[in-house]
């Protein structure tokens, strides 16, 4: 509703909106539990995703929640490392590497994490 009282459906509110809508009910719904967002940056601005990653730090702790996120963007990396590294929680990028042989996975805490955004190492 707006400040008249005048109610919009969902769908001319925009993607982004839609977006953070299922994360809350996903985060809502797995109180307690693990949840896991694909592509976590799907219709948010680039600008906004530090703003997102705060509040899923701050909600997941709040309902006990184990958030599992995958992205392919490095702008959604980067927002990432930045809350992660300022908010004192554990965040942890998980990258799947096959350079020689047999996949491997390939970790990144917080700083770790905050040295690759810095210098431009890519971690997708």
């Amino acid at each position: 509703m707006d400040d008249e009282g005048k109610e919009y459906p969902l769908a001319r509110l925009g993607l982004g909106m839609g977006r953070l809508l299922a994360i809350a009910f996903g985060l809502h719904f797995a109180k307690g539990q693990r949840l896991l967002l694909d592509e976590v940056e799907t219709g948010l601005h680039y600008e906004t995703q530090e703003k997102v990653w705060a509040w899923i730090f701050e909600s997941s702790k709040k309902l006990d929640v184990q958030v599992f996120a995958a992205t392919h963007s490095l702008d959604c990396v980067r927002a990432f490392s930045k809350v992660a590294d300022e908010s004192g929680e554990v965040g942890i990028l998980y990258r799947l590497d096959r350079k020689f042989g047999p996949i491997r996975v390939v970790a990144y805490d917080e700083r770790k994490l905050r040295i690759a955004s810095e210098q431009d190492i890519e971690v997708r």
